[in-house]
């Protein structure tokens, strides 16, 4: 599995600036007009790391963390202050006994 269970470090996480990233195939069909169909039915997000200051001792956690995921080879847990909260969603139905649940984006 491409996944490693740990999380970003906090202090590189708040220079992340995200932006969805939504995937979209053209196709020309017989009659020459163009077709467009929705490769995904969401957006992935997108982040780049932005004037980050960091002293030396974080910039040497950063790239270690950074080589120990091989660039972009594995997937990490990484918390979007701008979209981390869930509010007034549903996100089960309970069977009168189960009143916990995961919440996942």
């Amino acid at each position: 599995m491409n996944f490693h269970d740990i999380r970003m470090p906090e202090f590189i996480e708040s220079f992340a600036v995200g932006k969805p990233e939504f995937s979209t195939s053209h196709a020309i069909i017989k009659s020459g007009r163009e077709a467009r169909y929705l490769d995904r039915n969401y957006g992935c997000q997108k982040y780049l790391i932005k004037n980050a200051r960091l002293s030396s001792t974080e910039f040497e956690q950063f790239n270690s963390f950074f080589k120990a995921r091989r660039g972009s080879n594995f997937a990490f847990r990484f918390r979007d202050y701008a979209d981390y909260k869930g509010i007034n969603e549903v996100i089960a139905k309970g069977d009168g006994n189960l009143n916990k649940f995961q919440l996942r984006k």
